[in-house]
């Protein structure tokens, strides 16, 4: 996604953690730029701050943030980012989240079969605190839209999609959705039997604008 707003012109800036913060431990190599099979190299500004802290730029500085694969990861305080992520935004500017949904089909097939759903466990289940892999929490489309909209943010758009191979294929989530559909539908839980249609893809993709 970088690399196709540098081709529009776009300048970016993206954000990494300092080498002194307790608990991380980001990839050694990080680069500030894009090498093309053409050789054309597109470059972007690296800025070095913790993410759950002050963000170091003037109010009004952005016209879009986005976060990629972050929100899940936040260990304090996710609504104060979204305040510093809307403070660094212009009038109107745009916030584009993406994040695992935790009510998608493939989340529920691990609960049947006795697994954990997050993507990434939690704390020290398989990584330190603070490291980078660790997923804190994971969202429903609907609860992170309830958040981003309490903190001041318009939806614009909100999607679900499977970009695993894991993930069921077409043919098998169709006929998932269907038989747990009816399922529900047999004990009494008709209002979750519909539910069972709709974003239960793997990933949230969710654009949002900030409000006056």
């Amino acid at each position: 996604m970088g690399l196709l707003l540098a081709k529009c012109g776009v300048k970016l800036y993206g954000n990494v953690p300092p080498p002194d913060l307790v608990g991380i431990k980001a990839p050694q190599e990080q680069k500030n730029y894009f090498n093309l099979p053409d050789g054309e190299s597109l470059a972007w500004e690296l800025s070095s701050f913790d993410f759950q802290s002050p963000f170091p730029f003037d109010d009004s500085s952005f016209d879009l943030v986005t976060a990629f694969e972050v929100i899940e990861h936040i260990s304090d305080d996710p609504r104060s980012v979204l305040r510093e992520i809307k403070r660094v935004l212009k009038k109107e500017g745009y916030l584009y989240i993406s994040t695992p949904n935790i009510c998608s089909m493939e989340k529920i097939l691990r609960l049947f079969n006795h697994a954990a759903p997050y993507d990434s466990k939690p704390y020290s289940q398989n990584f330190g605190h603070r490291h980078f892999m660790c997923h804190i929490y994971e969202y429903t489309p609907w609860e992170l839209k309830d958040f981003l909209q309490s903190e001041g943010f318009e939806m614009l758009s909100m999607r679900t999609w499977n970009p695993y191979a894991t993930d069921p294929n077409i043919l098998r989530v169709c006929l998932l959705k269907v038989l747990f559909s009816i399922s529900l539908f047999i004990s009494g839980y008709c209002k979750a039997g519909l539910l069972a249609y709709i974003r239960r893809g793997h990933q949230i993709g969710m654009l949002s604008r900030k409000t006056l």
